[in-house]
């Protein structure tokens, strides 16, 4: 690859998100292979700094250009009064007349402005290489206006999640008209650029089919972990204490699940345990969780990678709660508690995460109507029998995949 890198991605350090950190770890791991990266993302606007702001400050190779947001902050939260409701659909009746496709895609209004700016870097840096991860679409789409300029580079998608086969970003209620551009815009995509990248393994799969495609343009992109967020862990684990940390936000479509625990746990009569929440974007009704609970269970913000991880060291089990239509999605914190050697209490319906748990002996699948009968059992044993402590994690460290990204690149 080339010495420079451009990156594109919405959030990037310091805007806070959980979209920024796969692409801050990236940009960092380049770095030390020796590139420059020069990123263009969103200009933070919020006084919240990113859990992963400690991997790309104070890097002398790595180049932040922000592009000022003009999405309205009113539509990436739900409303919660009649208030928020009027603003809401005022927001939303805007975007409509500024696009086609999704009313979600906060990229729609970069436009002209971040082409200019791409092709500046392109142009001054010399830049061979660039990276484009989505969601959100529109910005990948307009990039694309640069390819004929500059034959010689080349571009590389990234689907860090579904787009038009996702459940996220307005589809399900997509009209006909919007969804048709966007499965436009997901075809042109993967016909125009040099390679298309995803951590979702189902989307590699399915993407080629769909679009008419070769296999070998695609690339599965594995999620990985940073052993230098592992620096402080501690493994105090106590066999007469059951420790529980859920990690994450909470996904939509899984309060059932949720309400069968809470009541599962206000059942177990010897409440020898602990439940932990560590949530990025805490609500106020998820305070509600403790109520009855309280000194067993305790909802608290999210940590700064090293904090959390020396946090979760220490703990018994890590609980993982998926709505079903997230069955397949083997995202990176399965890796990380992988790491820590913790099992895992995966609450789903099967597929492809349930199946490589089980298989691999790294946790104990639970469906929904199970709850109420195995998680006591869990909580009196504190512990998993057969736990695969010799897993190979090796292949998912991010050294390992940035490497295997940088020869995937340089043969296009």
């Amino acid at each position: 690859m080339s010495e420079n890198i451009l990156l594109v991605v919405y959030i990037f350090p310091p805007a806070p998100g959980i979209g920024g950190r796969r692409w801050a770890k990236f940009a960092k791991y380049f770095t030390r292979l020796g590139h420059n990266v020069h990123v263009i993302c969103n200009a933070p606007k919020s006084k919240e700094i990113s859990l992963w702001i400690d991997d790309v400050k104070d890097n002398p190779k790595i180049f932040v250009h922000g592009i000022p947001e003009k999405y309205p902050d009113v539509l990436t939260d739900i409303p919660k009064n009649i208030f928020e409701k009027i603003k809401y659909q005022i927001a939303l009746n805007f975007v409509r007349k500024n696009t086609n496709g999704s009313l979600y895609d906060r990229s729609i209004f970069w436009k002209e402005n971040f082409v200019n700016l791409a092709d500046n870097v392109i142009a001054k840096h010399n830049m061979k290489n660039v990276f484009v991860t989505i969601a959100p679409m529109n910005h990948a789409c307009n990039l694309i206006k640069l390819k004929a300029k500059y034959p010689d580079t080349k571009f590389v998608a990234d689907f860090r999640d579904p787009w038009t086969s996702g459940k996220n970003y307005g589809f399900p209620q997509l009209e006909k008209l919007r969804a048709e551009t966007e499965e436009n815009n997901e075809a042109l995509v993967c016909k125009k650029y040099d390679l298309v990248a995803s951590s979702v393994r189902e989307l590699c799969e399915i993407l080629p089919n769909k679009h008419a495609l070769e296999n070998s343009k695609f690339y599965l992109l594995e999620h990985a972990i940073d052993e230098d967020d592992f620096s402080e862990i501690e493994n105090n684990r106590d066999p007469n204490f059951c420790k529980i940390i859920y990690n994450g936000n909470l996904y939509e479509g899984v309060k059932n699940e949720f309400d069968i625990i809470f009541k599962t746990l206000k059942n177990i009569p010897n409440k020898n345990y602990n439940l932990s929440f560590y949530i990025p974007t805490l609500k106020p009704e998820y305070y509600e969780f403790a109520e009855g609970l309280e000194g067993y269970v305790k909802v608290n913000k999210a940590l700064a990678p090293k904090k959390f991880f020396k946090e979760m060291s220490n703990s018994n089990f890590v609980v993982i709660v998926y709505p079903e239509k997230n069955a397949d999605y083997f995202t990176t914190k399965f890796v990380e508690i992988i790491y820590l050697k913790i099992p895992i209490i995966f609450i789903c319906k099967t597929g492809y995460v349930s199946n490589f748990i089980e298989e691999n002996r790294l946790g104990i699948f639970i469906t929904k109507n199970e709850i109420a009968t195995k998680l006591p059992q869990l909580i009196a044993t504190n512990k998993m029998e057969n736990y695969n402590s010799n897993f190979d994690i090796s292949k998912y460290l991010y050294p390992t995949i940035t490497k295997q990204l940088v020869e995937r690149v340089n043969v296009l």
